[in-house]
């Protein structure tokens, strides 16, 4: 957790709930790759500060992924340990 960064987002610890709003979504996936022990990549710059405004509630990653994915329009793959958005 970065200094000054308090915030529902990083409650996750405790809750496994997610509360976005206006999150830009690398930040989600910083958080989503500590709770989970993800290795979940951003391959385009562009995608990386889009916002994303949402709840999770103990939720499986690959339902958030799916949210994300139609959120946004884009595509997750999966190879080996890591998943790419792009």
């Amino acid at each position: 957790v970065k200094e000054n960064e308090t915030g529902t987002l990083y409650d996750y610890y405790r809750t496994k709930e997610f509360e976005c709003d206006n999150t830009p979504l690398w930040k989600l996936i910083e958080v989503l790759n500590k709770a989970y022990d993800a290795n979940i990549i951003i391959e385009r710059k562009e995608l990386r500060n889009l916002p994303i405004t949402t709840n999770f509630n103990n939720e499986s990653l690959d339902n958030i992924l799916e949210v994300i994915r139609q959120t946004f329009n884009i595509s997750v793959t999966k190879t080996g340990n890591q998943t790419i958005l792009k």
